[in-house]
């Protein structure tokens, strides 16, 4: 495809909750120094295990996905009155 390398490619996350019904969150990513990605948020709030499915997209090209699973584990808070 002409002029596809000039087209920045983009990589979406995919987030499923395999304890909680929450359906599939799906986040945008930022491209950030080249051939980093940034995703900002609190997708990861509740515990248990996650699977996290990595799509890249670029013009001319069929989507590469890798998924894998994540353990969350509950956040502590330690409150302290000093």
């Amino acid at each position: 495809m002409p002029g596809a390398a000039q087209v920045e490619p983009e990589v979406l996350l995919r987030f499923h909750s395999e304890n909680q019904e929450m359906g599939v969150l799906q986040v945008e990513t930022e491209s950030v120094e080249g051939n980093r990605y940034l995703a900002r948020g609190a997708y990861l709030s509740v515990a248990g295990t996650w699977q996290i499915e990595v799509i890249l997209r670029r013009a001319g090209f069929d989507d590469v996905k890798e998924t894998f699973d994540l353990m969350v584990e509950q956040g502590q808070h330690q409150h302290s009155d000093h």
